[in-house]
């Protein structure tokens, strides 16, 4: 098999990644241009998913996703997986925790993750190339889309530049759709 990837990067480079936004009010073309993709491969559709949603996610916040990357979003909550942001001087944040579910772990360029502030859930673009990230892919796996590297990602002191939270506290959950 072709690396997943790459395909991924070479759908993107040639347009086929740039879908209509959420509700713009062409939602079956959204919805029609990841079936396609599925019906190439499922694994490959999940991560076009991911990476569409938070192209998405960012524009409706009015911040650019970089060009030539790729994108996830890791947004799961529950026992076992919570991750805690902590403001520094000057900007900066500092996250520690664990996120399950993680789809694109080690494969992915960026990705959008929730993180408990105190009372409040923000949403931040974490770089998976970031010091202090580790990946235990051996906790969750479905047969059917292992090519995802959907894992559990551990954040043990990750430290992130002031920008790196996207919007006001909540307004990733708040939002409408």
């Amino acid at each position: 098999m072709p690396d997943l990837i790459g395909r991924l990067r070479a759908l993107d480079a040639e347009g086929a990644l740039t879908l209509p936004a959420p509700g713009s009010g062409e939602t079956p073309a959204r919805h029609l241009a990841l079936l396609e993709i599925g019906r190439i491969d499922l694994s490959l559709a999940r991560l076009a998913e991911a990476h569409v949603d938070a192209v998405a996610i960012l524009a409706e916040a009015q911040r650019d996703a970089a060009a030539n990357q790729l994108y996830g979003v890791w947004a799961s909550d529950g026992p076992g997986s919570r991750l805690e942001l902590h403001r520094m001087p000057g900007g900066q944040v500092l996250l520690n925790g664990v996120k399950k579910y993680c789809t694109g772990a080690g494969l992915l360029d960026s990705s959008l993750v929730t993180a408990h502030d105190g009372m409040h859930r923000v949403l931040v673009k974490v770089s998976l190339k970031s010091q202090g990230l580790s990946i235990d892919e051996g906790e969750w796996a479905s047969p059917a889309f292992a090519a995802t590297n959907t894992a559990t990602v551990r954040f043990d002191g990750v430290v992130l530049e002031p920008g790196a939270v996207i919007g006001e506290p909540d307004w990733y959950l708040d939002r409408p759709g």
